[in-house]
């Protein structure tokens, strides 16, 4: 009995060995075998011009960086070096003394990231549709991620949308420097089932539901279904429409992967009624008004009626016009015209529902600026010219009267006394209002249709002719060389360039860091290594055989140390 006894404790050592070696040898390889990566980041319409972006800002191209042939695997990195480059001011940009740089109000970033089902990575794009940021658009790097810095500040409404996903409809809250995050899942979508009724009770039928972007009708009994939708991260828009109602718009948040039963969401849709504005006098330039209307209590502006959606409202001096489908309550009503003040300033009305409030507003003269656009002598037909503010944000609240909260009361467009743009015609003509307090410094820029060509200047008090000479427009063609000191491993680089990821890349043993496209100007970069912050934003100036050195902590191979 002792042989087998023996035999088998030999055999239980001999597989206790070998477990053990195993485990020493390739113990934790299913921990590095996949490495996870987080990422935490009007105008007047013009239709026929080329671009809206304004110079000095660069388009979110965020492939300017190659990733290498052949990437190397995650265990031969040691660890990822991030470089954020923030821009600070253009060579040559506009700067008046005494008073803030042109787009200095642009100091509000969004960053963020969108995935699909299984964590799969989505090269989608992040677009604002209304707001003061209306335009810009944020597209995705390799890794999901978008982002950028210099955006204004306020309640604004983008819209995500992307390759093999349903997209989303959400509002988001901007603040002067302070990062705000977008982070949306498809991976486990949701269900809402809601109802619509009127306020006495009886249910809608016929009423669209529009849920994050997804739209549904309801039902005889005014129920509707919305699938498909992603969980919330960042307020969820919804609106209600039906003719002969005032459109319901609120916001809501929703977990992921869930499924809302009927009596959760009950929304009810008040009678409209309108507004008949009575513009008297037909004085100023030729051409329509612009007729802006918002509610006279902010507390009000967003809980119901999304008011960005019918601004602005074109009516000829001289005539009235009927506004249809607003909600009762009182509004208070803006009116811009070249060449005319409105008086009032702000004129306030009260609503009712299915009546027609009339209101009048008067017009007074008013100082324009007239001039020319010219490139070597010529005229420069379609020019667009721009009149804007420093601060474009702080001018539209001293016109309104208003503190900075009220920018979080509700989603509104850049007003006149901020920001506006004219073409000019064929003879390079021009001519445009000047709105708001007169003591205030204001920039004039002219950009030619194809973006090629660019003037600017400052606007002193009291001027009322300009002549603008377009010379070449400052474009995003300078490099930065980023020396990396010595080491024997290749480096994974993560770069970003005024918030917007511009993808990860390797840089090689004995390989810098070449970043192209930037304007010359003033920078200042922030650079990270692992949990060590090597620099907090140093100042940099970017112009001709510009270039940075960066010493990293000592490097180890895998393995070494241990």
């Amino acid at each position: 009995m002792r042989r087998p006894v023996l035999f088998l404790a030999i055999i239980t050592c001999l597989l206790c060995v070998g477990l053990g070696v195993a485990w020493f040898v390739g113990g934790d390889a299913g921990g590095n075998a996949n490495v996870v990566l987080e990422s935490d980041g009007t105008l007047v319409t013009t239709e026929d011009v080329a671009s809206s972006t304004p110079l000095g800002v660069r388009t979110e191209n965020t492939d300017g960086l190659p990733a290498p042939a052949e990437p190397l695997p995650a265990s031969a990195y040691d660890t990822t070096l991030e470089i954020f480059l923030d821009l600070v001011r253009p060579a040559g940009w506009l700067h008046a003394e005494g008073s803030q740089a042109l787009g200095s109000g642009a100091s509000s970033a969004l960053v963020g990231g969108l995935w699909n089902e299984g964590n799969s990575v989505v090269r989608g794009s992040v677009r604002f549709v209304s707001g003061a940021n209306e335009g810009r658009v944020l597209d995705c790097d390799a890794g999901g991620r978008f982002g950028a810095n210099d955006l204004y500040p306020g309640l604004s409404v983008v819209e995500v949308t992307g390759p093999g996903i349903p997209g989303s409809l959400r509002e988001m809250i901007l603040r002067n420097d302070r990062e705000t995050r977008l982070n949306i899942g498809y991976g486990r979508l949701s269900t809402v089932n809601g109802e619509v009724y009127d306020q006495t009770g009886k249910p809608v039928e016929g009423a669209t539901v529009r849920m994050d972007g997804v739209p549904a009708q309801t039902n005889d009994f005014g129920r509707f279904q919305v699938a498909g939708i992603a969980g919330s991260h960042g307020d969820m828009v919804v609106t209600v429409e039906k003719e002969g109602y005032a459109t319901l718009r609120t916001k809501l948040s929703l977990m992921s992967g869930t499924t809302v039963p009927l009596g959760t969401h009950r929304f009810v849709l008040q009678e409209a009624g309108s507004l008949e504005v009575y513009v008297v006098e037909k004085i100023g330039a030729t051409g329509p008004a612009q007729l802006y209307l918002m509610p006279a209590n902010p507390m009000m502006a967003q809980s119901s009626f999304a008011w960005h959606r019918r601004n602005p409202i074109s009516i000829e001096p001289g005539t009235s016009t009927v506004i249809d489908g607003l909600p009762p309550g009182e509004v208070r009503a803006l009116v811009f015209h070249a060449g005319a003040n409105a008086k009032p300033r702000i004129a306030t009305a009260i609503v009712k529902s299915g009546q027609a409030t009339p209101l009048t507003i008067h017009l007074e003269p008013a100082p324009m600026l007239a001039g020319k656009v010219t490139h070597d002598g010529a005229p420069v037909a379609r020019a667009i010219v721009r009149v804007e503010a420093p601060d474009r944000t702080r001018a539209m609240l001293n016109y309104l009267g208003e503190s900075a909260a009220y920018l979080e009361s509700q989603v509104m467009q850049s007003l006149p006394p901020g920001v506006q743009a004219v073409k000019t015609d064929d003879f390079g003509n021009f001519r445009i209002g000047l709105f708001g307090d007169a003591t205030e410094v204001k920039y004039i820029t002219a950009t030619s249709f194809d973006g090629k060509l660019w003037a600017g200047q400052v606007l002193r008090p009291g001027t009322t002719e300009v002549e603008l000479e377009l010379d070449s427009a400052r474009e995003g063609n300078r490099e930065l060389l980023i020396e990396i000191s010595d080491r024997e491993l290749p480096l994974r680089v993560d770069l970003m360039i005024d918030g917007t990821p511009q993808g990860m890349t390797a840089i090689q043993p004995g390989e810098h860091l070449r970043v192209p496209g930037l304007m010359e100007g003033d920078w200042k970069l922030t650079a990270r290594f692992g949990r060590t912050r090597l620099f907090d934003e140093v100042p940099i100036t970017v112009q001709v055989g510009a270039a940075f050195y960066i010493g990293l902590p000592q490097l180890e191979r895998p393995g070494e140390g241990e």
